[in-house]
C-alpha cells in the first residue's frame, strides 16, 4: 500500500469535520470574547484610554476582515504549533498531513489558513475535500489509525534491512 492511499483511506468523516469546524469557532470567540474583557480589565486598572465605543461601532466590513484575519492567525499558529492539529482536532482526535502522509510546512498550514478566508469555505468540506485541503495538497486525516497504518508500511518496508 502507497502512502497516498493510506492518506486517503483514514480520512476524517464529514460529521468530524464539522465537529472541527464548530468547536474551532467556538474555542475562537471564546478567546476572542476573553481577550476583550482582560483588555477592558487592564483599561480600568492601568487608566489606559481605550474607546470601546468606537469598536463596538466599527464599520461592518473592517469588522468582518478583522475577524477573518484573526482566524487566520488562530488556524496558523495552533496547527503549526500542534503539528496539524487544533483544539477540534484533539477533540476529535483527528489532524492534517500532506497528500503524500508527511507533516505538512508552514507554507502548507499558511496556504490552508488563508483558504479559510475564501467565502463558503467553511462547507466545503462536505464535497470530497475542502477547498482549504485542495488548495494547500493537505487533508484531515484520524490520528490513531493513520499513525499506525504509516507504521506498519515503515515496518513491513524494513523488513529484510540489516541493522549492521
Amino acid at each position: 500500500m502507497e502512502k497516498h492511499e493510506i492518506v486517503e483511506n483514514n480520512k476524517a468523516s464529514t460529521g468530524l469535520r464539522l465537529a472541527n469546524f464548530v468547536i474551532d469557532i467556538m474555542v475562537f470567540y471564546f478567546c476572542f470574547i476573553l481577550f476583550g474583557m482582560v483588555l477592558a480589565f487592564l483599561s480600568v486598572l492601568t487608566n489606559l484610554n481605550i474607546d470601546f465605543e468606537a469598536m463596538a461601532n466599527m464599520d461592518d466590513m473592517i469588522d468582518r476582515l478583522l475577524t477573518a484575519c484573526l482566524l487566520v492567525v488562530y488556524y496558523f499558529l495552533l496547527e503549526k504549533l500542534f503539528k496539524g492539529r487544533t483544539i477540534g482536532k484533539f477533540v476529535t482526535n483527528t489532524k492534517v498531513v500532506t497528500k503524500c502522509g508527511a507533516e505538512p510546512t508552514a507554507h502548507h498550514y499558511f496556504v490552508r489558513s488563508l483558504c479559510r478566508m475564501v467565502p463558503f469555505d467553511g462547507i466545503s468540506f462536505f464535497w470530497k475535500n475542502g477547498w482549504h485541503d485542495k488548495w494547500s495538497d493537505t487533508r484531515v486525516v484520524m490520528a490513531k489509525q493513520f499513525d499506525s497504518d504509516m507504521q506498519n508500511l515503515i515496518d513491513i518496508e524494513n523488513i529484510g534491512i540489516n541493522d549492521d
